[in-house]
């Protein structure tokens, strides 16, 4: 385990924060990720706005992802590698160990799309003091370790109609308010994959948000949500359920709805390989 105070900036940082400015924490939670977590560190410590710290949270990786986050140990805020419970547990560890104002979950497969991707959501912070959630869009990336782009941007002004039906916030480009978390609580571990959208949910048709048409993250395809369908599905239809956002008939026939089109879609990726 190594703790620092770090907020990498030196003295551009410190008078950012002494100015009232936010303090965003960027916190990446990964395990056995070697093939990528340097791309995800360097794009955050590339990043041109003073007050960001960085906190990493490794799951006891057993491939050398250690390693590698120890070589930039010295600009991490805090950063440890012991088992956890899941990537809702390790956000939560996160949560606890950063302390800024903005909160971003950055996983290890994704990276932030240029230097000046947090500069933007914290512009827009400032303008939106009201919101909790602020936002752009993540542009999806082939999987290799020099990614390629698959041809697809997604992000979208936040309208709860489309929010419950699975149109979600993308949140490797959001930061999230630190109060808002106070308030609500944190990642709810029995989540496995779409804890974010559980706690986006818990604030209904009330969220603030604030979209910025800008990609603020890269982000490989392939990962759980995009993999276990199924699950993601399910886990949907529970959140849904237990916040009361649409009567148990409706969910049903949604369900159905989106099960078959993801039944369909699986096929025609497997007939075209």
């Amino acid at each position: 385990m190594v703790k620092s105070p770090t907020v990498f900036g030196g003295e551009g940082s410190a008078a950012w924060q002494s100015a009232g400015k936010p303090l965003i924490s960027v916190i990446t939670a990964c395990y056995n990720a070697a093939d990528t977590i340097e791309q995800c560190i360097r794009s955050v410590l590339a990043q041109d706005l003073p007050g960001v710290e960085y906190v990493m949270i490794d799951g006891g990786s057993n491939d050398g992802t250690a390693a590698i986050i120890k070589r930039y140990s010295g600009k991490l805020s805090y950063w440890h590698s012991k088992p956890d419970r899941g990537i809702a547990h390790a956000f939560n560890l996160g949560i606890q160990k950063s302390r800024g104002d903005w909160l971003m979950f950055l996983n290890a497969d994704d990276y932030l799309h240029d230097p000046g991707a947090l500069a933007a959501l914290a512009n827009e912070i400032i303008e939106h003091p009201d919101a909790d959630v602020v936002y752009g869009r993540v542009a999806y990336m082939t999987r290799e370790r020099q990614p390629q782009p698959a041809g697809r941007i997604y992000g979208e002004p936040y309208r709860w109609a489309r929010f419950i039906r699975m149109h979600s916030i993308p949140h490797p480009a959001s930061v999230t308010r630190r109060g808002y978390i106070d308030r609500v609580g944190a990642f709810d571990e029995s989540y496995r994959i779409a804890m974010d959208y559980e706690l986006f949910l818990r604030a209904g048709a009330a969220l603030h948000t604030s979209f910025i048409e800008r990609v603020i993250t890269c982000m490989r395809l392939g990962g759980a949500s995009r993999v276990d369908r199924r699950r993601v599905l399910d886990e949907w239809r529970r959140a849904i359920l237990a916040h009361r956002a649409l009567s148990p008939a409706r969910v049903r026939l949604l369900y159905a709805y989106f099960f078959a089109r993801a039944t369909v879609s699986g096929m025609s990726r497997r007939s075209a390989a």
